[in-house]
């Protein structure tokens, strides 16, 4: 990416505070301090910090690992293996789910992030199980999706194969209960990765190269851009370095002011680049009552249908967009828009490496820490207590449900006068058909009321925007909805073992629950509609 890819719109009064803070970040002489670890840029306390700006190098230390990569690529291709399974969630699977759409090689990437039985199911249908592996990605190394995901493949193919473990290969930190277990499990390969680097800050790292590699990417090259990207970086004059620092000053001053929505017009097929952009900005940035609130899927529209909170990103590719005439309305309404251009898929690593600098740079203007996820956790102990309630009683606490209609949801949206957005939360099925149509009502709800409207799936979202729902000022609605599944599948007790005190289909529904026992004691308005897992249809019934 060069200094002519990207184009800033925006108003004279915006581009004064831009002006100042670029002043500020000057004398405080921020460019260099980031690359000396220094903590007090975004706090006083090292925790978090120091540990997590590995980020910044590790391009080089994957290019100098690369064989460990290359052995891995032979050893697939030698055994005759045509499917990978990427099986993580958040940091651990957006990066890699961008490969696996955009590139292509004699191997099929697939991403597993879900606890839906009914998805899992449908993939099964097409996994040949004999010439699979399995990727098992999980930075602590105890994710409780990825862990789950692992026991039940690990179980299908011990009862087919005398060598198991040789259908996975792991990601994870030195020391993680991860790495014991695919030591003990002779697993593959063992990717140790740099534990300084915190998940969503990872794509440069074995967790996105890896996958990159096997999906088909010049990883290599991806890296030598970044990295060269980076040394730009390093001098604040370049022009690239000031279109960065610009970037996060205007994300984060204007979130200070309420103008906090980060809204992506981007053509359909390059939509999951924007899925790993929003991960990265809204767990770095909502917290302490802060957010930069990422807005993707939205159909464009004229200005009117938008509110005074928004900054547009333009996302062309190849200087291509089919959105020319609506960025241009906006421009003359006087929205800020930032127009960047991804020239073709080899250029992901320096748009990884911009993204990440500017990211920092928000949060430091914001006056927050952008490298913990401290709300993250609370939704993970609240499904913990949801599980250990059933494990003690044999059933979950009933979810608190609403009935299903449109006067319902009406009425739960009449007064939006305090609120700001509405997020969906769709702990269904990720298919086609539920895709379409909470896309639909996602546009609708922006039309009908407009305000921000955004969409995620559980339990995928509770490791990307999740943080940010509990984490930023309160003024967001949200509307979960739940399947009911006819059919479940059991999550092993341990590897290999038969043995189930839980499935999955109890799983996702006591993570919906402890999502919403966290939303609620962080005082957010939700309501929750139980609907059946052949149900998509009848979210056409819901919009007006």
């Amino acid at each position: 990416m060069n200094q002519d890819l990207i184009k800033f719109s925006i108003p004279e009064s915006i581009n004064k505070t831009i002006e100042t803070n670029l002043k500020t970040l000057s004398q405080e002489k921020f460019v260099e301090r980031i690359w000396q670890k220094d903590h007090t840029l975004w706090s006083d306390s090292p925790e978090e910090i120091t540990n997590r700006l590995d980020w910044l190098i590790v391009g080089q230390e994957i290019l100098d690992q690369s064989a460990q990569i290359d052995n891995l690529l032979a050893g697939l291709a030698k055994d005759g293996i045509t499917n990978v399974y990427v099986l993580g969630m958040g940091g651990s699977s957006l990066a890699p789910d961008i490969f696996s759409k955009v590139f292509t090689s004699q191997f099929k990437v697939s991403i597993i992030d879900t606890t839906d039985p009914s998805r899992i199911t449908d993939l099964e249908k097409e996994m040949p199980l004999d010439k699979s592996v399995y990727i098992v990605a999980t930075k602590s190394g105890g994710t409780a999706e990825t862990l789950s995901l692992f026991k039940y493949f690990y179980q299908k193919i011990s009862k087919n194969s005398s060598v198991p473990g040789n259908s996975f290969v792991a990601i994870t930190d030195p020391g993680s209960k991860l790495e014991k277990l695919a030591t003990d499990l002779k697993f593959r390969q063992i990717f140790r990765n740099n534990p300084n680097i915190g998940g969503r800050y990872s794509a440069l790292s074995f967790f996105g190269m890896v996958p990159a590699a096997i999906a088909g990417a010049d990883y290599k090259s991806l890296l030598s851009q970044s990295n060269q990207t980076f040394d730009t970086l390093k001098d604040e004059n370049a022009p690239l370095t000031q279109a960065t620092l610009k970037l996060g000053i205007l994300m984060g001053a204007l979130s200070l002011q309420n103008q906090d929505k980060l809204t992506f017009i981007i053509p359909d097929n390059i939509t999951i680049v924007a899925e790993w952009i929003e991960q990265l900005i809204a767990e770095s940035t909502g917290k302490n009552g802060k957010g930069i609130l990422p807005v993707i899927g939205e159909q464009p529209t004229t200005p009117d249908n938008y509110g005074t909170d928004r900054i547009f990103i333009n996302y062309t590719f190849a200087g291509a967009t089919p959105y020319a005439a609506q960025v241009q309305a906006l421009i003359d309404a006087n929205y800020p828009v930032v127009t960047i251009d991804l020239a073709n898929f080899n250029q992901l690593g320096v748009h990884f490496a911009f993204w990440e600098f500017a990211t920092a740079v928000a949060g430091a203007v914001m006056g927050i820490q952008p490298f913990n996820q401290p709300n993250v956790e609370s939704a993970k102990v609240s499904a913990r207590k949801m599980i250990d309630i059933y494990k003690e009683t044999g059933e979950l606490p009933p979810l608190d449900t609403v009935e299903f209609s449109k006067q319902t949801l009406e009425k739960f949206l009449s007064d939006l006068s305090q609120y700001a957005y509405i997020s969906i939360h769709g702990y269904v099925n990720p298919n086609p058909a539920f895709t379409q149509a909470f896309k639909k009502l996602q546009t609708s709800l922006r039309n009908k009321t407009k305000k921000a409207t955004t969409f995620g799936f559980g339990p995928r979202f509770l490791h990307s925007t999740g943080q940010l729902h509990k984490g930023d000022a309160g003024n967001g609605v949200f509307i979960q909805f739940v399947t009911k599944n006819e059919k479940d599948l059991p999550i092993p007790d341990e590897a290999g073992s038969d043995q189930s005190q839980m499935p999955f289909g109890v799983l996702k529904t006591a993570q919906a629950l402890g999502d919403g026992q966290a939303l609620k004691q962080n005082h957010r308005k939700m309501i929750t509609f139980l609907i059946n897992e052949n149900d998509a249809d009848k979210i056409a019934t819901l919009i007006d």
